[in-house]
């Protein structure tokens, strides 16, 4: 930890893969490998979800995945954490969460609560970018529109991207 003012910082180590979403496209990568990084993610995100009172992530994605030089995944990018209290609302929006991880009760409902199923819906979403190695709903641009009413409506991303995983996953 440094203190010093204007100087504040903490010291972390250091997760020389970079993020899953780089990773992914710079090194070949193959489906145990990936199953056991998103096994990671889960007993991250188990952990967090599982204190008193639970933590909420609320932007998971690829990019907040950080990856060890051993391969191990780690959950990071705290900045839109918060625990969960019964007061605590989301409200959905460019700057509250990345829109294509966006929960359909959230664009329902701007204000429904935050919970554990907010990072669950966001995992499924990462789980398929990573498997498809695609980014979801990537068809409709930045559109916030586009997403938001596809996602109302039902849509999900097209599983018959994920070809090479066996058909219980999915």
């Amino acid at each position: 930890f440094t203190f010093e003012p204007k100087h504040y910082g903490i010291m972390l180590e250091f997760m020389h893969r970079g993020g899953l979403d780089r990773l992914i496209y710079s090194e070949k990568i193959d489906t145990p490998l990936k199953m056991r990084l998103m096994c990671d993610v889960i007993e991250g995100m188990c952990y967090l979800h599982s204190q008193q009172p639970p933590v909420i992530h609320s932007d998971l994605k690829l990019p907040n995945i950080l990856v060890t030089q051993n391969y191990v995944a780690k959950v990071s990018d705290f900045g839109l954490t918060r625990w969960k209290e019964k007061t605590s609302t989301l409200s959905v929006g460019v700057t509250r969460g990345t829109v294509t991880h966006v929960a359909p009760e959230h664009w329902i409902d701007l204000n429904c609560s935050r919970s554990t199923k907010t990072d669950v819906y966001a995992f499924g979403i990462m789980l398929w970018e990573l498997l498809s190695e695609s980014q979801a709903y990537k068809q409709a641009g930045q559109n916030v529109t586009l997403i938001q009413q596809a996602v109302v409506g039902g849509q999900r991303p097209d599983m018959t991207l994920v070809s090479d995983v066996d058909i219980e996953l999915k």
